[in-house]
């Protein structure tokens, strides 16, 4: 193994362990979306972005390493180092999966929000809210004033 080989193991090596760190954070965050724990689920999005921070600064230098090579090709007499490879690539694709469906929950929370909020606020969301040539919005109703006495 050369000396640019053992460069791009080592920071294949760093990259896996950030990349189980952010896994485990959002399985976390995860976990606190569907519990409600909103004061956990603030310390954990900091720690989840300082993750993120450190997965792109360990893919630059793996670039810089690389310089216009392809990790199959730097490590082609390296079975081990492939593998590793390979596995790396799956987990960041499980960290894709996982924030995308925290996303989902994230959304799902947001328009029960506003949901609870047009019903407690007596304004009833039209399909399409749109903009008049006066500039005002059109297309909300209250449903207060739908009531009679």
């Amino acid at each position: 193994m050369n000396a640019t080989q053992n460069q791009i193991m080592e920071n294949l090596q760093s990259i896996q362990q950030a990349a189980d760190n952010l896994y485990q954070f959002l399985n976390q965050e995860h976990q606190c979306l569907v519990a409600r724990n909103y004061k956990e689920l603030v310390e954990l999005t900091t720690a989840k972005e300082q993750a993120v921070i450190k997965l792109e600064g360990l893919e630059q230098q793996r670039n810089q390493i690389l310089a216009g090579r392809t990790m199959e090709s730097m490590l082609a007499d390296q079975p081990q180092g492939l593998q590793a490879w390979q596995n790396t690539l799956r987990l960041i694709g499980d960290c894709e999966h996982q924030n995308r469906v925290n996303g989902q929950l994230i959304e799902r929370s947001q328009q029960l929000t506003r949901e609870t909020l047009h019903l407690m606020s007596g304004v009833q969301p039209a399909s399409e809210t749109t903009y008049g040539p006066d500039g005002l919005k059109h297309g909300e109703t209250s449903l207060l004033g739908k009531t009679q006495a």
